[in-house]
């Protein structure tokens, strides 16, 4: 590699550091020799700048390349997952859609008496019923009954929940119904089992499935209707015939708390 040369202020002659370096205590040339140094320095850190510019420079296209080229795989990797997540989603869909489909065929097309055990899908039937002295707030997704009137607030919990031919629905319930017999003993509960007889609107009830006597319904089927039955012996049996015959009278507009008040004296 050919050296590099400095120019002598005194001689105008060039030469090396090197010859220059030599004669650094010859008052002749000392001048030269500082001249040359600083010259000499001032490349050399020009240089170094360069080359860490170059160096920066290209670990910063390295990264930028490696960060490319990850991004990328990684966009492939989830396009890739994703697809396969929408395959398997697609798959699982039209399975439960197949198995809903299946339930609802078997639901709608029901021979005889089932029970539900997901009554939270009759949800669409939660709602106020009642009449002008009292109002019952019928909850299928809570599977509660709370009634309000001139008594104190009432609130019963599903049981069992039965879907007969006919769309009907029989809601064995229970809870606690708390009166005041107005015997200067104050307020009073007692633990009560009661069925509700419901009517979803444009079905009618065909007959009393419990002894399994043809009825005609009365009801207004513009509307979702039901009654109430009650149980004597702690929910094992429900005597279900004053509710049927509130539907073939058309009093399914009742006084509710009345016949559980009654029941509970």
């Amino acid at each position: 590699m050919r050296k590099k040369k400095y120019i002598s202020q005194r001689t105008r002659a060039t030469h090396t550091y090197s010859f220059y370096r030599q004669r650094r205590n010859d008052p002749n040339w000392r001048a030269d020799y500082l001249a040359a140094r600083v010259c000499r320095q001032r490349h050399i850190l020009i240089s170094l700048i360069i080359i860490l510019v170059l160096i920066l420079i290209g670990v910063i296209g390295y990264r930028n390349r490696v960060v490319t080229l990850l991004n990328g795989s990684e966009t492939t990797s989830q396009v890739t997952t994703v697809k396969n997540a929408s395959g398997e989603d697609s798959i699982k869909d039209s399975t439960k859609q197949s198995v809903s489909n299946e339930q609802t065929k078997t639901i709608d097309n029901v021979q005889k008496t089932v029970t539900i055990s997901d009554y939270q899908r009759y949800s669409a039937y939660s709602g106020e019923y009642g009449s002008e002295t009292q109002t019952c707030s019928l909850d299928f997704a809570t599977g509660e009954l709370m009634t309000t009137g001139p008594q104190k607030q009432q609130v019963f919990y599903f049981d069992k929940v039965m879907l007969h031919p006919d769309k009907s629905l029989v809601i064995n319930m229970h809870g606690n119904y708390h009166y005041n017999a107005y015997d200067g003993k104050g307020e009073r509960y007692r633990l009560v089992h009661l069925s509700v007889l419901f009517a979803p609107r444009d079905q009618k009830i065909t007959q009393n499935w419990q002894t399994g006597k043809s009825l005609e319904d009365g009801t207004n089927t513009a509307v979702n209707r039901f009654s109430i039955a009650l149980s004597n012996d702690g929910g094992k049996v429900f005597q279900m015939s004053p509710a049927y015959t509130a539907f073939e009278t058309n009093q399914t507009k009742g006084d509710t708390l009345a016949v559980i008040y009654s029941e509970a004296n």
